[in-house]
């Protein structure tokens, strides 16, 4: 078992983790198209085809994943059947707008808009009942289509998390002052850093923002290769996984990765709460050490010591202790200690399944429980009991009182220290694990 675990599963998970990276059902090049107003889906390229779905006018693009040979319609999937069939068709790109494309190096004309407030409509033509969002003098706008003296813009803002918004519109050309040309992931990259360091007051601030928001984008970066990695490591895992009896490691793993995978591609800004994923990222790193007997104990060590060092840089960061104040300290302190409770929770409940006689990381079967010690100490505590309530009225008002009495009780907690033992599943020696219970229990005086 042991020679085979060593020779087929780093193969193994290097095939799964590059086919997971690799492959998908993503085209190559994917189009933007907007309708805002219903339109037919059409079985075949052709304005007497038969409807397959009519779908509903909106403010975000349509995917379109390939054009006809005339290049006037493009191919619309709808649903790609996880659970149902295919659904797709045809949409007539003579009646839409073109929004841009997933091309990196696509290039559009950038304006700023003048006005203080600037209205877009879902048409070129001014309408109230049209309108959609409003720009602010100085927002940058990226025009995709034109007519008249009309521009489609795409434009996009994070707010305060991280978070993206994207927009799309009509606007008067003659409210816009072209600036430059713009790809739409420069314009996002210049969106984001205003809105990172718009929250500083100088220089200062704003050189600690920008140097901040570079360690979160590394932290970023690295997470989602993590998230990937887990899916990879769970799959390559999974039959050793099942005959240890440790089907749910299989699960959780899984979980786990697509919880870093998508928060690390959604929070675009750093914040506090993304200091929690990295000692779950550190736990997918060394969760393979488990499965080696001469590595299983140092998953013990190197799992808290790699979570804690990479969760308190990024929340000295976060917490701005590079300027400390009292609060600053008492928040990087408050923080730290949860993550330490974290990662030693994860830890604990991995050290009792390793054997400590001969390493084998295994759901082991219980036996006995023996009790080694018991302590009992005592106390008090007040409680607010319910007594009564009472109405009274005074005028057309009616006033409702609850009362309350203070209560003491007298308590008393058990404490005990006991044992179980645990048969290992591979060399059949019995081990303990310790553990601690308490009971309390409470008198009213």
């Amino acid at each position: 078992m042991k020679n085979n675990l060593s020779r087929f599963l780093l193969p193994t998970i290097a095939i799964l983790f590059f086919s997971l990276v690799g492959c998908g059902d993503k085209p190559e090049n994917v189009e933007y198209w907007m309708s805002y107003d219903d339109i037919a889906l059409l079985a075949s390229p052709s304005d007497t085809a038969s409807v397959v779905k009519q779908l509903n006018g909106r403010v975000s693009p349509f995917n379109i994943e390939q054009r006809d040979s005339t290049g006037e319609w493009g191919l619309y999937v709808v649903s790609r059947g996880a659970f149902s069939k295919v659904v797709s068709g045809w949409l007539p790109l003579k009646d839409m707008i073109y929004a841009g494309s997933d091309d990196p190096g696509e290039r559009f004309e950038a304006f700023v808009a003048k006005s203080k407030e600037l209205p877009t409509y879902k048409h070129p033509k001014m309408n109230k009942k049209d309108r959609y969002v409003t720009l602010h003098q100085g927002d940058t706008i990226l025009a995709t289509a034109k007519s008249g003296g009309w521009i489609h813009m795409y434009y996009t803002k994070f707010g305060q998390t991280g978070r993206q918004r994207e927009d799309y519109g009509w606007v008067q050309a003659s409210q816009l002052q072209k600036i430059d040309s713009l790809t739409r992931q420069g314009m996002k990259e210049q969106m984001l850093a205003k809105s990172v360091t718009g929250q500083a007051n100088d220089k200062e601030g704003v050189d600690y923002l920008e140097f901040r928001q570079k360690i979160h984008t590394a932290y970023q970066k690295i997470g989602i290769v993590i998230g990937y990695l887990g899916f990879a490591i769970a799959l390559g895992f999974a039959f050793f996984a099942v005959r240890r009896k440790k089907f749910w490691d299989v699960v959780i793993l899984l979980v786990i990765g697509a919880l870093v995978l998508g928060f690390s591609q959604a929070i675009l800004v750093s914040t506090w709460w993304y200091a929690f994923l990295i000692p779950l990222m550190a736990y997918i790193l060394c969760y393979p050490l488990l499965y080696f007997d001469k590595t299983s104990g140092m998953f013990c060590n190197l799992f808290p010591i790699l979570a804690l060092l990479a969760s308190a840089f990024y929340l000295f960061l976060c917490t701005n202790l590079l300027h400390p104040t009292f609060w600053r300290v008492v928040g990087f302190v408050f923080l730290v200690a949860a993550c330490v409770m974290e990662t030693f929770y994860v830890r604990d409940r991995k050290e009792r399944d390793i054997c400590p006689l001969c390493g084998y990381y295994a759901r082991h079967s219980k036996g006995s429980r023996h009790n080694l010690s018991k302590s009992t100490s005592h106390g008090t505590e007040t409680k607010d009991e319910f007594v009564r309530r009472t109405e009274t009225q005074s005028g057309n008002t009616k006033y409702i009182t609850d009362h309350y009495n203070r209560v003491t009780y007298d308590t008393e907690t058990t404490t005990t220290i006991y044992e179980i033992d645990r048969t290992c599943l591979r060399c059949g020696k019995v081990f303990q694990n310790r553990g601690e219970s308490k009971v309390k229990t409470s008198r009213r005086r």
